[in-house]
């Protein structure tokens, strides 16, 4: 499939030049977001009322129960998963939300449309939307559970501010090995911004090939093997950036909101009074959820960046090249140990 970056922009945009900035941009966040990763870590931070999100149904599996549904694949390797076991492998992986709370704009909601045909969060129905995707590793294909939360949106800090606009989320994958253990934990925001990877134990990251790209930036490798536990992440008010992943402790204190899971497709056809209608139109971009950014970074060759887009439409690197569903994201990047 063609990507979603435009040689005609980057040419335009004299993106040879640029990118020497992009890259002194994207390396000041890393050492940010280093920062805040070793300060949630290292104390409990309480400068907001925080609202814990977890799954309203425990259907959990052991990883002996995912395993054996692995292991059922057709004589190409690939997985035969049936429904029942996709909902229960979701339902077994979903991440605990902690989400510092300021506003209505931290909270996670349903996602519909006004009866003016524009984009709402209905945040009094905490709901997170799954897809089920796959990757390749090793030679063999393996199942990615997706899991996306919608925020109202990002506010704005001042009329300067280019990052903050309607509609925000944040998308937390799980990739799965071939014996039922997560092998890599992955997020992005909608907009495809902000690509952190958390590897586990099994991996070990290849080095950059060269200096001028985007590579696999961890801010935390998980030293606990995630074995029949649940991973909490930590969400910062107001940006949504996260601030922590760490295995989740039972009995936290703080407002406890329990969340449904719902098909991520169920999107592409939401039912309004005047008919159905596809969140992400036709161009897999939602519209007015644009930033102001885009008129900084076009020259990226990404259309429209900071805008909330479709899955499959996430170009998640400002330099070279990058989709968050690349087939070869993990052989690019990991070696197994």
């Amino acid at each position: 499939m063609p990507d979603d970056y435009s040689r005609m922009r980057r040419v335009l945009g004299l993106y040879s030049f640029l990118k020497i900035p992009f890259v002194q941009g994207i390396e000041d966040w890393h050492v940010d977001a280093r920062r805040t990763f070793e300060r949630y870590t290292r104390s409990n931070v309480d400068d907001w009322p925080k609202v814990r999100y977890e799954i309203n149904i425990k259907n959990r599996l052991t990883s002996s129960d995912v395993s054996r549904f692995l292991s059922n694949r057709d004589s190409l390797g690939q997985l035969q998963l049936q429904p029942d076991a996709v909902s229960q492998m979701f339902s077994t992986y979903a991440p605990v939300f902690t989400i510092e709370d300021s506003g209505e704009f931290d909270r996670v909601g349903m996602v519909g449309f006004t009866n003016e045909q524009q984009v709402q969060v209905d945040v009094a129905q905490p709901t997170v939307y799954t897809h089920l995707a796959y990757t390749r590793f090793e030679g063999k294909t393996l199942p990615q559970l997706v899991y996306i939360a919608w925020f109202p949106a990002r506010p704005k800090n001042g009329v300067s501010d280019l990052l903050g606009g309607r509609l925000d989320g944040i998308i937390w994958r799980v990739t799965l090995d071939d014996d039922g253990m997560p092998l890599l934990f992955d997020s992005i925001h909608p907009c495809g911004c902000y690509h952190m990877f958390f590897p586990t134990e099994r991996l070990r990251v290849i080095a950059a090939p060269k200096k001028y790209t985007e590579w696999a930036f961890s801010p935390k490798r998980l030293t606990q093997r995630p074995e029949d536990v649940i991973l909490n992440i930590t969400v910062q008010t107001k940006t949504h950036y996260l601030a922590n992943v760490a295995v989740d402790m039972e009995g936290a204190i703080g407002d406890v909101q329990s969340y449904s899971l719902k098909p991520y497709n169920e999107l592409r056809s939401i039912k309004t009074a005047q008919g159905f209608v596809n969140l992400f139109g036709l161009n897999g971009i939602v519209k007015g959820s644009e930033r102001g950014e885009r008129f900084l970074l076009w020259p990226s060759g990404i259309r429209s960046p900071g805008a909330m887009r479709q899955w499959g439409r996430h170009a998640t690197a400002f330099v070279g090249r990058r989709h968050f569903d690349d087939v070869d994201l993990l052989d690019k990047y990991y070696w197994r140990r």
